[in-house]
């Protein structure tokens, strides 16, 4: 846990916040007014892994659109500041990351956690309007794939 507790510990001199894991050994900080981002060390203790919760979503055709959006989203964009994925405990779509350890400051942390955030909240706004995700799907696949030909 040692590479995670200096990691909280610049975090702290740089925010001016008093940062320390609780009983899980995790770190949960508010950014801005409704968005919780979690911090804790993956199994190996070499990397940081970095979690929010986006929001419920609730079984049916929107939450099926809203994995495809997910899908999308997570193999387009480059470089990435997470990734969706589904908690099925909580019916919830959520965003996560891991950043090793090494070489890892504090400043670099912070612009990250902002970028997560910004991303948590972008997502969060689309699906409590009723969108299934922040950007638009071109449904432009072609019935067949173009490496396939019909021969006669």
């Amino acid at each position: 846990m040692k590479p995670f507790l200096d990691i909280l510990y610049h975090l702290s001199h740089l925010t001016n916040l008093k940062l320390y894991p609780d009983q899980n050994g995790a770190c949960k900080l508010l950014i801005g007014e409704n968005i919780f981002v979690q911090l804790e060390p993956d199994f190996s203790q070499e990397n940081l892994v970095i979690a929010s919760i986006i929001s419920e979503v609730s079984v049916g055709k929107f939450r099926e659109n809203v994995f495809r959006h997910a899908l999308v989203a997570n193999g387009a964009e480059f470089p990435s500041c997470g990734h969706l994925c589904f908690i099925p405990k909580l019916n919830a779509l959520a965003l996560y990351s891991s950043l090793p350890f090494d070489g890892l400051s504090a400043e670099f942390l912070v612009s990250y956690i902002l970028k997560f955030a910004q991303k948590v909240d972008l997502w969060r706004n689309s699906l409590q309007r009723g969108i299934a995700g922040p950007i638009q799907i071109k449904n432009s696949a072609p019935s067949v794939p173009p490496q396939f030909r019909q021969t006669r």
